[in-house]
């Protein structure tokens, strides 16, 4: 019941829109603190991090509320232990890939090799509540919201949540973000910078602090003095 909860509350200040504070993170971060954690909990998973062609991986940055995201990828890992036999092994694939227009994304797969999910459940398991084995979902104490959640952070950063099958058998779910390359971050981050100064600055003149006066250009008389 607790979990429920926690989880309705969540939904709930998602549809609230409240605003993300927007920084830069790196998705492979994220993946390796996540498989540091699932490690912890499931230690007789093997849970490895790989580059998206099974290589190793990439750095992903992104722009995007790091507590959120941290939370997106935690649900996608307990969705992975929670569904899958104990000690079926899962992977975190991290990295970049193009897409339209000369953009890419910054992408994260949690691939699990489980009974994997089927077609008709495949175009539902992100609403709300829905439950693809009810029998499965009392065993394993599931909300029917971790999903959801998901989907809907993810959308909240102008990304995309998909949902494949895992070459060999299993489900593998996929986070994408726009991708922003590190020194694009970090122009963004000086201009913000910038513009955090100015509005000190103006809030400092509008309570009543005089701006710093050009000095003057005008010659400077120095008057002889009379003799006494």
């Amino acid at each position: 019941m607790g979990q429920l909860v926690e989880d309705l509350l969540t939904l709930a200040r998602i549809d609230e829109q409240r605003p993300l504070d927007m920084k830069p993170v790196d998705l492979m971060v994220l993946g390796h603190d996540a498989a540091f954690d699932a490690r912890a909990t499931a230690p007789d998973r093997t849970i490895t991090v790989i580059g998206l062609d099974g290589g190793h991986p990439r750095s992903a940055p992104t722009r995007g509320d790091e507590a959120r995201l941290r939370q997106v990828v935690a649900n996608l890992m307990t969705n992975a232990l929670r569904y899958t036999p104990e000690g079926s092994p899962i992977e975190l694939a991290v990295g970049v890939a193009p897409v339209l227009h000369g953009h890419s994304d910054a992408i994260l797969e949690v691939r699990d090799h489980g009974p994997g999910i089927s077609e008709d459940d495949a175009a539902k398991v992100f609403e709300r509540f829905y439950r693809a084995d009810t029998s499965r979902h009392r065993e394993t104490g599931g909300t029917g919201l971790g999903l959801a959640i998901v989907a809907a952070l993810v959308a909240q950063h102008d990304g995309s949540v998909r949902l494949e099958e895992t070459p060999g058998g299993g489900a593998t779910l996929s986070i994408r973000l726009p991708h922003v390359p590190a020194e694009d971050q970090a122009d963004d981050v000086d201009h913000a910078d910038e513009a955090e100064a100015e509005d000190d600055q103006e809030h400092a003149y509008s309570n009543g602090i005089s701006p710093p006066q050009a000095p003057s250009t005008k010659p400077v008389v120095h008057k002889q003095r009379e003799g006494r």
